[in-house]
């Protein structure tokens, strides 16, 4: 495969000095015998220092190489946008996530939670917001009722009879609107600090 060569060991390295012509290693060459060295690039990997293939066959296989390339990613991105648009599932619309009350109200009204505790064990809130869903049920919404129990010491809860929709409508949406709750002057009246 070599004409022409000379080792010289320097320092434990193999060294080339007298190579002056080298066959291509590429069968489909255009040159069938041997080149000069200059067609050659360097390459320190190999014991000779010099590529394995000549310039222009190094130049015509990186051409074949990027058309194939560019070949074969067109034709895997257009096979990805047949399977996306093939395997692409109906839009499903989203159902929307029933809110605090929705599931307060669930609770009451299939009869399985009855007194606060219960209802915040079921429905897994804190007393806050289940007092705040309470409050809106009874008071703006009218759907739930309450009533004591066992000498006034357990509130239950139990569903309410429907309102009807103009009353929902004129329902106050503020504490202070509803005079029952709210303490008068008179009662304050006959109390002395």
């Amino acid at each position: 495969m070599f004409s022409g060569r000379r080792f010289i060991k320097a320092k434990g390295v193999c060294l080339m000095t007298c190579l002056e012509q080298k066959f291509c290693g590429d069968a489909r060459c255009l040159v069938k015998g041997p080149q000069p060295i200059a067609s050659f690039s360097p390459n320190r990997q190999r014991r000779d220092r010099f590529n394995l293939y000549c310039k222009a066959c190094c130049v015509r296989r990186v051409r074949q190489y990027r058309a194939h390339e560019k070949t074969r990613r067109a034709a895997r991105k257009v096979a990805h946008v047949a399977r996306e648009v093939k395997s692409a599932p109906l839009p499903v619309p989203k159902r929307k996530k029933p809110t605090l009350r929705d599931r307060v109200w669930e609770a009451i009204s299939a009869g399985r939670a009855r007194t606060q505790e219960q209802i915040k064990r079921l429905v897994g809130v804190g007393y806050d917001e289940l007092g705040d869903s309470l409050a809106e049920l009874m008071l703006n919404e009218g759907r739930v009722k309450t009533a004591l129990i066992k000498g006034g010491s357990v509130r239950i809860y139990f569903p309410g009879p429907a309102p009807e929709s103009t009353a929902a409508a004129a329902a106050p949406r503020s504490f202070s609107t509803l005079r029952g709750l709210m303490p008068t002057l008179d009662a304050f009246r006959g109390l002395k600090p």
